[in-house]
């Protein structure tokens, strides 16, 4: 649909939603997805992901649609209902403003699929509209964008919860990049700039900003056991560790991180096992008697 942005204010604020599921106050009455894509995705144009209409299904911009998304839906339902992106990159096609587009050599489905691996089987991605792809790319009316967004799909109270988590990702995002920043030169002046750098940041800002330079580095594989493991939405089981902790050194530099799995984050942080050098590791005495 190209008819103007007045046409595409009124497709934003009629998106076609699930009300039968008996959704909250909180929502309108009315399933969260779509809007809640729509702000993943002025996530990622403001992050400078989005350089053209075309949003694949994979790669590192679907991963920070789907973190974006994970997140809005967190401080939605802190856990009370789970999640998929699929329904809502499959069923927004219906609200005219996007297109999927099959990938080479497959048919397009004739009905939804039931999962996110089923949808990139087929799917590429999907193409934004022209003037909705202009709006997520100009800073002022992006910020709009996301006003109507909230005004029309959330009360207050979640209005404000998920502008709170608009403002974290920001933020952190700029964190991460300036840690990333830091991997190169004198590494007296590095560790200065990392300390002098986390202690002006919040909790969440910092862990979340650690948490996405660390597991980039690693490429999502646990740098103990190698476990490698990622949902088609681009979750990953691995999780960010302080080498030398935080509490102690304020030093949230790459090289002080580890990517890990749960298990062995967990058995990390009991000290039953520990870095030895670069690229090797030792196992203490507790668990080689328990071994």
């Amino acid at each position: 649909m190209n008819g103007g942005a007045r046409d595409l204010d009124a497709a934003l604020r009629a998106l076609k939603r699930d009300r039968g599921r008996k959704w909250s106050d909180a929502t309108r009455g009315g399933a969260p997805h779509k809007p809640l894509v729509l702000l993943a995705l002025c996530d990622v144009a403001e992050h400078g992901s989005l350089t053209t209409p075309f949003v694949p299904f994979e790669g590192s911009a679907f991963e920070l649609l789907g973190r974006s998304f994970q997140s809005f839906w967190g401080a939605l339902f802190d856990g009370e209902r789970a999640a998929t992106m699929w329904m809502p990159l499959w069923y927004l096609q219906s609200d005219g403003f996007w297109t999927r587009e099959v990938r080479v050599g497959e048919e397009a489905l004739s009905a939804a699929p039931k999962g996110m691996g089923r949808l990139r089987e087929h799917y590429a991605g999907a193409r934004i509209d022209d003037e909705l792809f202009a709006r997520l790319l100009d800073p002022v009316a992006r910020e709009e964008l996301r006003a109507l967004l909230l005004g029309n799909y959330f009360d207050e109270l979640a209005r404000a919860a998920l502008l709170e988590r608009i403002d974290v990702h920001r933020r952190s995002d700029a964190y991460a990049e300036r840690l990333k920043s830091l991997a190169h030169g004198d590494a007296l002046t590095q560790r200065a700039e990392a300390e002098a750098l986390s202690v002006r940041e919040s909790p969440p800002v910092r862990t979340q900003g650690f948490r996405i330079a660390v597991v980039a580095a690693y490429e999502h594989r646990c740098a103990a056991c190698g476990l490698r493991l990622q949902t088609p939405d681009g979750l990953t089981a691995v999780q960010a560790a302080h080498i030398r902790p935080w509490s102690d050194t304020h030093d949230d530099r790459i090289n002080n991180g580890l990517a890990l799995c749960p298990t062995c984050h967990w058995s990390f942080d009991r000290f039953l096992w520990t870095t030895k050098k670069e690229t090797r590791i030792a196992i203490t005495a507790t668990a080689r008697w328990d071994r």
